[in-house]
Order: C-alpha cells, then sequence, then structure tokens
C-alpha cells in the first residue's frame, strides 16, 4: 500500500513546512521482505533554493538508492539526520525493521553504529550489482549483467 507523507509524517521534523520542499511515498513491503523490511520510501524535490531538512532517525538499518548510482547503507544513528537539498534530485530508500539487517551480514548490528558506507563495501560485487539495479529502470540490466 502506498501511503502519501501527509498521513504518515513518522521521522519528519515539522513536517507541514518539509511536505512544501519535497514529496515523499511510502510504500509497504509484500511477503517475504515484510520480515525483513519496514518500509520503502521515495522522495523527490526541485527547488529554486537549498533546504535542509531534519529526520529523527529509526533504530534500524537503512539503504538509500541515489540517482548517481551509489547505494549508501547506514547502521543503526543515534542522533539526528540532516540532508541539505538543492537544486532538482530523489533518492529511494529501505528501512529494515530492527535488526531486520541482521540476517544478510556476518558481523553484529552494533559494528555498523553509527556508520555509512557504499554497499559495494560490504558487499563487493554483489554490491555493485544492487547499485546498478537500484537506479536503473530496466530490470534486464541486472540479468543481463550475470
Amino acid at each position: 500500500m502506498t501511503r502519501p507523507a501527509i498521513l504518515d509524517t513518522r521521522g519528519i521534523v515539522h513536517p507541514a513546512r518539509a511536505l512544501e520542499h519535497f514529496t515523499l511515498e511510502r510504500l509497504d513491503p509484500k511477503a517475504p521482505l515484510d520480515r525483513f523490511v519496514d518500509r520503502f520510501w521515495t522522495t523527490a524535490w526541485d527547488l529554486p533554493a537549498e533546504f535542509e531538512q531534519t529526520i529523527v532517525t529509526p533504530p534500524a538499518a537503512i539503504l538509500v538508492f541515489e540517482p548517481d548510482g551509489t547505494a549508501v547503507l547506514s547502521g543503526v544513528v543515534t542522533r539526528n539526520f540532516r540532508r541539505r537539498l538543492e537544486g532538482g534530485g530523489w533518492v529511494f530508500g529501505l528501512l529494515f525493521r530492527p535488526a531486520g539487517f541482521r540476517p544478510f551480514i556476518d558481523t553484529p548490528m552494533s559494528s555498523l553504529t553509527n556508520r555509512s558506507f557504499p554497499i559495494s563495501e560490504m558487499f563487493g560485487d554483489e554490491g555493485d550489482r544492487l547499485e546498478r539495479f537500484g537506479v536503473s529502470d530496466d530490470r534486464n540490466t541486472v540479468e543481463n549483467d550475470r
């Protein structure tokens, strides 16, 4: 189910003001991903002047795909997150459930606390493929890459 952000503003500081500067859609995952992923989201902006948004971080890992082709994984962050938006752009993200990312790594979740890094650093070639898939308009891009 897709939820307009106005109906689900969890984590957004000053949501009414924020939603004047960007669009946000949140989507519920379907089985079997719903066991690991709390939600997907997409944010887009086209701004004449820069805008800084503060997010109260959830106690879970987050994976964000950027339009430049990087996929950034963040472990649990113990402080608010700030993002400066300028010009036009978008991101697509996954918020894992608390400990929902744990089955995919061979290290304690605590080793990821307050850390962010490209997914390729953790998963090598598979992480590179995931990054390409995240920004591709065509799923065949990844299938043909095998």
